[in-house]
């Protein structure tokens, strides 16, 4: 299925600090549908509840996955019941940021707001 202005499926731009910063474009494929090389090359960046990662390449810097964390039953016990929800629906997906993609405009393709900056709290300050 080509990733175009037809794609029926969500295309995220979120304006979170992180995704505003490192102009992410999400989009969510099922876990399975992700093969990864060269994992042992990928960085992992955790903030805010910690429940997530963002991976980025260790020799360019590119930004490429926002990946759950490993938890154990006591960390997942002491989650807010919001963050466990978000923590138990995101173990099926592997949310990719599309402008990894060779020879991929994101011109040709119909992208969703969503209000991370609103939605996260408490709110980031630059240090």
């Amino acid at each position: 299925k080509p990733i175009d202005d037809t794609y029926e499926e969500r295309l995220v731009e979120c304006n979170c600090s992180i995704c505003e910063r490192n102009g992410y474009v999400w989009i969510y494929p099922k876990v399975e549908q992700v093969v990864m090389e060269g994992e042992e090359n990928l960085e992992r960046y955790k903030f805010g509840s910690k429940i997530f990662a963002k991976t980025f390449c260790k020799t360019c810097g590119i930004n490429i996955t926002n990946v759950s964390e490993d938890l154990s039953e006591e960390e997942i016990a002491a989650l807010s019941e919001e963050l466990k929800h978000w923590y138990s629906l995101s173990q099926a997906i592997c949310p990719m940021n599309l402008r990894v993609l060779h020879d991929f405009n994101i011109k040709d393709t119909k992208t969703q707001r969503l209000d991370g900056w609103g939605q996260n709290q408490p709110m980031y300050k630059n240090p």
